[in-house]
Formats: C-alpha cells, sequence, structure tokens
C-alpha cells in the first residue's frame, strides 16, 4: 500500500519554563495522562509500545524519544526490515521571557493510511496544535 506524506507545524506560548516543558514532553510513560492521542505506553523489551488514535484510526508504533537542549524529538522506529512507514514530531523549545516558554511542534510523517480514508491537507497542524495545546494545560 503507498505510505501518505503527511507535515504540519504549530506554535505557541506556555506560561511554564523551558525545563517544565522539555522534562514533561519527554515523559513518554506519562502521555496517556495528558496528551489526547495517546492512549498507551508500554515498555516491551527495552521498547516504548505506543498506542495512539489519529483519524479515528488506532495507531500503534515503537517510540525513540531523544532530549536535547532545544527540546524533544520522538520518532518511530521501524518494527523490522521492509517496514518504510516513518513519523517523526519534534518540538522545539525556547525561552520567551520569565518562565515562559515558546513552544512549536513540527510533525513529518509517510504513514500506511486506507486508500479510501480521506486525509486534509491541514490534519497535520491540527494534530500539532493540539499537541502543544495538552502540553499548556498540563504545565501551566
Amino acid at each position: 500500500m503507498p505510505l501518505r506524506t503527511i507535515r504540519g507545524n504549530a506554535e505557541r506560548r506556555i506560561a511554564a519554563s523551558v525545563e517544565t516543558c522539555r522534562r514533561t514532553a519527554a515523559d513518554a510513560p506519562r502521555w496517556p495522562e495528558w496528551l489526547s492521542a495517546v492512549r498507551s505506553v508500554t515498555e516491551a523489551e527495552g521498547r516504548l509500545v505506543v498506542e495512539a488514535r489519529l483519524l479515528a484510526i488506532a495507531l500503534f508504533f515503537l517510540a525513540e524519544v531523544e532530549t536535547d537542549a532545544e527540546g524533544v524529538t520522538i520518532r518511530r522506529a521501524p518494527f523490522a526490515a521492509g517496514d518504510d512507514e516513518r513519523l517523526e514530531i519534534v518540538i522545539t523549545l525556547t525561552t520567551d521571557g520569565a518562565d515562559v516558554c515558546l513552544a512549536t511542534a513540527e510533525i513529518d510523517a509517510e504513514l500506511d493510511v486506507p486508500r479510501l480514508l480521506p486525509v486534509p491537507a491541514a490534519i497535520a497542524d491540527q494534530v500539532a496544535g493540539r499537541l502543544l495545546s495538552d502540553l499548556e494545560k498540563h504545565v501551566s
């Protein structure tokens, strides 16, 4: 099945420190508590297995989480050789004044989505915006 490319981004000022935002975004086991698209995160054989929901479709993927001074990157790891699906979410966090975090989220993915399912062009922008909105509600 051909893969669909999905790209989008969003930006938001959050009334919390950059460190609070970074720590929260990187804490994968707690994502289901505040991230509305994530249903569960479990660890199996040292790997994070994420169940999420996008466009009313259940998505299961192995997640790799990287944290650095600029933010948090979440990548989908392949399940096996020949698994060409790709998902990368980059959350960039910078200081925008005392205890104000300027957060941006960029989504870049190639996913195996059912052929007849309409995928609006702005869906990734909406998902990125919801991610930042969820982060803001949780840390503010």
